[in-house]
């Protein structure tokens, strides 16, 4: 690949994590920050998958606290911080041993229930200022699922959670979910532009990822 054309492109890879088919994202710049989206489970993957590809976690996003999408996000900060204020190499295998407890059995809820939210946050609103690495970030309300659910938009990419998945949308038939909520913020979505890469909170469809507009002509909710 071009050298100029890769890095005017954001870096991003889809990762297949947990128990319940979630998707957990890396985006930002190839040769710096990155953002971790919805890191649900298995903080030591993540991790050991950026520093693979020698990109930094610098932000953790939730598109909602479910504790299948939030449930390690705080772990994630437990092997973050560390690194940021700079340790031995040789304490890293440290760090991978100790760091990441896992906040729930297999099959059953976290003990505090169906939400996960970490101590350490930053409020998001779409008037809220934020990039990641060059490349901005533009964050979209649109409760239904959950009344606090975001979206995110980066560089072409949707980060959907669990409003849209392929072909589907998220449950309206839980705790603080409204399908009322959900039939505005679907509106949302489909006045956002066809090229848009739709990008799931669960591989629950016939592929992985597809674009907006293919969404719309395929997706009976929109």
């Amino acid at each position: 690949m071009n050298k100029d054309l890769k890095f005017s492109r954001p870096f991003f890879l889809q990762i297949p994590i947990g128990d319940m088919d979630n998707f957990s994202y890396l985006i930002g710049d190839y040769d710096g920050d990155v953002a971790c989206i919805d890191p649900g489970w298995d903080s030591k993957k993540i991790f050991a998958i950026a520093q693979a590809h020698g990109v930094n976690i610098t932000k953790i996003l939730l598109t909602h606290v479910h504790y299948d999408h939030s449930g390690e996000a705080e772990e994630l900060l437990n092997i973050l911080l560390p690194t940021r204020e700079g340790i031995s190499e040789e304490s890293i295998p440290k760090i991978f041993a100790s760091a990441c407890i896992p906040l729930w059995k297999k099959n059953s809820f976290p003990p505090n229930g169906r939400w996960v939210v970490p101590k350490l946050f930053t409020p998001l609103t779409p008037q809220t200022p934020l990039h990641i690495g060059k490349f901005p970030i533009k964050i979209y309300d649109v409760p239904g699922h959950q009344s606090d659910h975001l979206m995110f938009e980066i560089e072409g990419y949707l980060f959907t959670g669990d409003t849209l998945f392929i072909g589907r949308i998220g449950r309206t038939d839980i705790e603080d979910s409204s399908a009322t909520d959900m039939k505005n913020s679907l509106e949302i979505v489909k006045h956002l532009p066809d090229p848009l890469i739709v990008c799931p909170g669960h591989d629950y469809g016939e592929v992985p990822m597809r674009s907006l507009g293919e969404e719309k002509l395929l997706n009976p909710y929109l």
